[in-house]
């Protein structure tokens, strides 16, 4: 965004940025769980690396500066394998969430159960297009899983949902489905996936979420804040 600042800091009012949305999230689910922070960066985040450690007190935060081979997101999650616990949840920084209750302890028992599990909002084709796209289908028991995934869909008449949240599970279940993830946002994998270890995966839901990584998105929040 050419910003003096990281755009997560960019600010929305007194004493507030974009990325505390993420952290008022995690803050929530430190008081259920044992919750530490990873903060992956490109290595020039020190204001927020700062930041996040002075508005999450008593959580553990560590940076850890992104694998240069590995430009996709999900490719240098994958790549922080030792640091990562058993449960762990995908946090967008330049995102503003909405939700009820507590969708990360929410998303994180989703995975164990399962080993991958996502955050969903319904969208419309619009948003989808430009995002992580899901159909979303309730199996017998009434609880909603992934019937398709694919990431920024040419053609997004298929899905009605996209994701928020990835989590995931450390075994070879829940980094399998983080590399069909990967696949998909690299166009490694063209077209709908619609087998295991992605397909029949959880999901929970947020209330919404809203991008803020771009000057057009950003204004459009700080007019509505």
């Amino acid at each position: 965004m050419g910003l003096p600042i990281p755009k997560e800091l960019a600010p929305l009012g007194p004493g507030r940025c974009v990325i505390d949305s993420s952290l008022s999230l995690i803050r929530e689910a430190s008081a259920a769980s044992d919750v530490r922070v990873i903060l992956m960066t490109d290595g020039d985040r020190d204001l927020t690396a700062r930041y996040v450690r002075g508005k999450l007190p008593g959580i553990p935060v560590a940076e850890v500066v992104q694998d240069p081979d590995a430009p996709d997101m999900t490719e240098a999650v994958i790549a922080l394998g030792p640091w990562l616990g058993h449960a762990n949840v995908l946090l967008l920084p330049d995102v503003i969430y909405s939700w009820a209750g507590d969708p990360v302890t929410e998303a994180a028992t989703a995975a164990v159960s399962y080993g991958f599990a996502v955050a969903a909002v319904k969208a419309g084709p619009d948003q989808i297009r430009d995002a992580g796209a899901l159909r979303v289908w309730a199996d017998l028991t009434g609880e909603d899983r992934i019937a398709a995934f694919e990431d920024k869909p040419a053609d997004p008449s298929g899905y009605n949902a996209l994701w928020g949240m990835l989590a995931f599970t450390s075994g070879t279940f829940g980094m399998d489905a983080m590399r069909v993830v990967a696949a998909s946002a690299s166009k490694a994998r063209t077209g709908p996936v619609t087998e295991p270890p992605v397909w029949g995966a959880p999901v929970t839901w947020l209330a919404g979420f809203r991008d803020c990584g771009t000057w057009d998105r950003y204004l459009a929040e700080l007019r509505g804040s």
